[in-house]
């Protein structure tokens, strides 16, 4: 952009502008200044330079400073076009955030109103450079004259008024130094009340005694977690390390937690015996522990009681709301608790070592038991919605389930529903509340609440354990920023579960961060074991980075389907369109339920989910446009094609003309259309 273009736009709505800062053109915002004619960004971290079009938004947000931005004004005003526009405003706005460290969490310099544009929050100002060099030089000057006057007066005085004078300045230098050091301690992350439970270790052999030792532990956890005084590793973490022999400090070290909890339970046909100890990481000191031995009716006081003890232990003061917190917190029922952990163990198990519908099925009917114990239980409710959202996307996609029964698959929509109207009754909080909205909206057929949830979360600041597909609203359709922090969050927290790492480097990918998403991949490597969807991961944000040499090695880590259809994106990133379609053919072969003599053409109707993985990476257009208004006709199908959108990673796989529901939904919420291209396939040209 001209010069004289930069001036004019920084006259608009700022007071008090000399000439010589119009001739200038230098912004103040907040700690950083803007230099229109170098478009660069100078801050506390340095110097970020941007491209012009990027300055121009910021410029168009300098001039309207307070006040609502539309998207439609910044792209008509920038880019002077219609459509395609979009995807470039997200990039900048993304830029401009970095360049200011505008992080989720505190008021954000750039403010997005969702279903209408941005904000600049903060106010403008001509900058006042060369003022501020001149008192800087004053003020040296003077600086120096005046140590020059007080050494000719120290050298005056006599050798016992030189001690005293040189013991006053010690004793002040001490005094300063502590105070920073005391600021320094205060100001400092606090780990001091920080504590992990590890899984209670079962020393009988009874058939439930492991189950019943689980059950202990988390009822402890529980507990613990609901007072706000502690910081508490959450159990997908905490469990990582069972039946693992590390050392305490190492354990200590991977979780950033002060405190250990560890114990073990033996039972006998009428008895408990429960040991607990309390330990002080740092020196391995035993700040608490007690043996209990009960009858095995009364194991509820014992729970009760240990995890008072460590609260009082770790200095929290106790009252009678703090203690029917930690009460609610939990089951208070062995039948419940042993039932519950039954059902845990198969639903990890169903998310890559099981068969998955199945394995849910039978999880499923654990999680009633534990639901008809203890009706308000909350967790139980939340987690039983997984089997159903699971059959219905594969409804959706036109997959057959030969493992689920058609009156499960047609009732599965009420079901859903009727849960998740009950898990929203007996969500204790607000973060509970907006998990459940998530699932709701996006399982409905009126997502105008998405944005508001999805923001409702992204202002928590307690661990996000409980969310569940908040990554297909949140991470293609604008809100990737916010979602990366969100999922980086969790992985501080509970830095053992592999989805929260997958999700955050997939949030990376969205806003054009390859190599942050592999930095995440990496360094998840020494928090989780191996995972081939992680694996899957890092192979798409190698070919989002251009590094294909490596991503081909990957693929020796994958297998079976999912090995082919990353072989075919590896070829369509490179262009190399006739080896990627001629294993396409052959999968959409393999993958149809009808034989190849009666296809119409070689994509069939049954795998319409996996069409759309395909045919945008090779650019055929009116195959993507079919499979996804097959789905989006389907009922549940804008669900579906959310996913779709999510895990293409190539913008938008289908236009939104091909599919009336999805975009009715996508207008609803306000998501901006067609998401960003986190890899760039060339064969596919719109």
């Amino acid at each position: 952009m001209p010069q004289q273009a930069y001036e004019q736009r920084t006259n608009c709505k700022l007071s008090n502008l000399s000439s010589s800062d119009q001739r200038i053109g230098l912004l103040k915002i907040g700690d950083f200044l803007i230099d229109p004619a170098a478009t660069s960004i100078s801050g506390p971290s340095g110097v970020v330079h941007i491209e012009p079009k990027i300055m121009e938004v910021l410029l168009t947000l300098c001039e309207n400073v307070g006040e609502v931005v539309t998207r439609e004004t910044l792209i008509e005003k920038i880019w002077r076009v219609e459509y395609g526009g979009d995807e470039s405003l997200t990039r900048a706005i993304s830029i401009l955030r970095k360049a200011f460290h505008d992080d989720r969490g505190a008021r954000r310099l750039i403010e997005t109103i969702p279903k209408r544009g941005y904000r600049l929050t903060v106010p403008v100002a001509p900058a006042d450079g060369a003022d501020m060099k001149s008192d800087d030089r004053q003020g040296e000057a003077i600086g120096v004259r005046n140590i020059d006057t007080a050494w000719r007066w120290l050298s005056q005085l006599n050798r016992t008024s030189k001690l005293a004078v040189y013991a006053s300045l010690i004793a002040i230098l001490l005094i300063f130094g502590f105070v920073l050091f005391f600021g320094w301690f205060m100001s400092a992350p606090q780990t001091k009340n920080s504590v992990v439970v590890l899984p209670f270790v079962a020393l009988s052999s009874g058939e439930d005694d492991g189950y019943f030792a689980d059950g202990l532990t988390e009822e402890v956890l529980n507990s613990l977690a609901a007072l706000p005084e502690l910081n508490v590793t959450a159990r997908m973490s905490s469990f990582y390390y069972k039946g693992k022999k590390a050392p305490l400090n190492e354990i200590a070290k991977a979780l950033d937690v002060a405190h250990i909890v560890e114990g073990s339970v033996r039972r006998t046909k009428d008895d408990v015996r429960v040991t607990v100890k309390l330990i002080r990481a740092a020196d391995g000191f035993q700040l608490w522990s007690k043996a209990y031995d009960r009858p095995r009716q009364n194991v509820l006081e014992i729970q009760s009681d240990i995890a008072e003890k460590i609260a009082q232990s770790l200095d929290v003061v106790l009252d009678n709301n703090k203690r029917m917190a930690m009460e609610n917190a939990g089951l208070r029922n062995v039948e419940a608790f042993v039932a519950y952990q039954k059902a845990e163990v198969l639903h990890i198990k169903a998310h890559g070592e099981l068969p998955q519908i199945p394995t849910l099925i039978e999880a499923n009917k654990l999680y009633d038991r534990v639901t008809n114990q203890v009706p308000t239980y909350w967790p139980a409710h939340f987690v039983k919605t997984d089997l159903y959202t699971h059959i219905l996307l594969n409804a959706a996609s036109g997959e057959s389930q030969p493992d689920v029964s058609s009156a499960l698959i047609e009732d599965a929509g009420s079901r859903l529903a009727k849960i998740l109207e009950v898990s929203y009754q007996n969500a204790r909080d607000d973060e509970k509340r907006a998990y459940v909205g998530i699932v709701q909206t996006l399982f409905s057929d009126d997502w105008a609440d998405a944005g508001d949830y999805l923001d409702r979360v992204f202002r928590l600041t307690e661990c996000g354990r409980y969310e569940q597909w908040l990554q297909v609203l949140a991470v293609p359709f604008g809100r990737a920023e916010q979602a990366h922090q969100f999922y980086m969050d969790i992985t501080e927290c509970d830095p053992h579960t592999t989805l929260m790492w997958i999700n955050a480097a997939m949030a990376s990918l969205f806003v054009d961060e390859a190599q942050q998403a592999l930095a995440i991949i990496e360094n998840s490597k020494k928090k989780v074991d191996f995972s081939p969807l992680l694996e899957r991961t890092r192979f798409e944000a190698l070919l989002a980075a251009g590094r294909f040499e490596e991503a081909n090695q990957t693929l020796q880590n994958l297998s079976g389907r999912v090995r082919i259809i990353e072989q075919i994106g590896l070829h369509a990133a490179l262009g190399e369109g006739a080896a990627a379609k001629q294993l396409a053919e052959a999968l959409y072969q393999q993958s149809s339920e009808i034989s190849s003599a009666e296809l119409a053409a070689p994509l069939g109707n049954r795998a319409d989910a996996l069409i759309l993985s395909i045919a945008p990476l090779l650019g055929e257009r009116d195959a993507a446009n079919a499979a996804a208004a097959r789905i989006d006709a389907r009922p549940f199908g804008s669900a579906r094609l959310a996913l779709a959108v999510y895990e293409c990673l190539c913008g938008a796989p289908f236009d939104l003309e091909a599919t009336p529901n999805f975009a009715a939904r996508v207008d609803e919420a306000g998501f901006a259309w067609p998401p960003v291209s986190p890899i760039n396939y060339p064969l596919k040209d719109w």
